[in-house]
């Protein structure tokens, strides 16, 4: 390939045995079939296909077993958070979003783990009995 100048611009030669096509198609050509062979998996094996999947929800037992408890978990939760700001029992807390998810999650688990539960008064009751000492031992930990 000779490059001649006219102009001041470099210009290709026009198509000759010597030169059968265009450096830009025979650029193009090669840099897709490298990448294509790049990507190509190892012989003998085969990759599947990747397909996009839904965000994981929760089981279909642990959803049947709350259906209707929504109501019940979030009076619970509002009884919960006036009895620990009523008693400033538990230190440093302040109502966050982060505490009410924590208290939130423990509740949910007291109502699988206690389906007969139907009361906020119960709910509470069984809170204070578990994880309210868990919070308060936490406490004096940090304290300490």
């Amino acid at each position: 390939m000779t490059v001649t100048k006219s102009r001041n611009r470099p210009r290709m030669e026009p198509r000759t045995p010597e030169n059968p096509m265009p450096i830009r198609k025979f650029l193009k050509d090669n840099a897709r079939k490298a990448v294509l062979w790049a990507l190509e998996p190892e012989a003998g094996t085969t990759l599947p296909p990747h397909r996009p999947t839904p965000p994981k929800t929760t089981s279909k037992s642990m959803s049947t077993d709350l259906k209707g408890k929504t109501t019940l978990m979030l009076k619970s939760l509002l009884a919960i958070h006036e009895s620990i700001e009523d008693a400033e029992a538990w230190q440093g807390y302040e109502g966050t979003p982060d505490q009410l998810d924590q208290i939130r999650n423990e509740i949910y688990g007291i109502l699988v783990m206690h389906p007969e539960v139907t009361t906020t008064d119960e709910v509470e009751e069984i809170w204070m009995e578990d994880y309210a000492t868990m919070h308060l031992r936490e406490d004096q930990t940090m304290v300490v």
